[in-house]
């Protein structure tokens, strides 16, 4: 639908206003968020196996930062130890 109004809008000037170029930019969005889902399909196991190492990642990075303030607090005697 988007080309045949490009096609039509070359051929002939015309005054567009916010409404109708916000139409069209919705519509060419709508289409290419389309294409995006139907060709970047993954299949279901591929995609729960890079979620879990996605999940690990975020994990093993919470830990680290975990360490890292407790050493900061510890370090500035925030923490009193027994």
């Amino acid at each position: 639908m988007f080309l045949r109004v490009v096609q039509v809008l070359k051929r002939s000037p015309m005054a567009a206003d916010v409404n109708l170029v916000g139409t069209l930019a919705a519509d060419l969005m709508c289409e290419a968020i389309e294409d995006a889902m139907q060709s970047s399909y993954v299949a279901d196991d591929e995609f729960l196996e890079n979620l879990l190492k996605f999940h690990e990642v975020k994990i093993e990075k919470a830990i680290k930062r975990l360490a890292f303030y407790v050493k900061v607090l510890y370090n500035n005697s925030c923490i009193i130890p027994r």
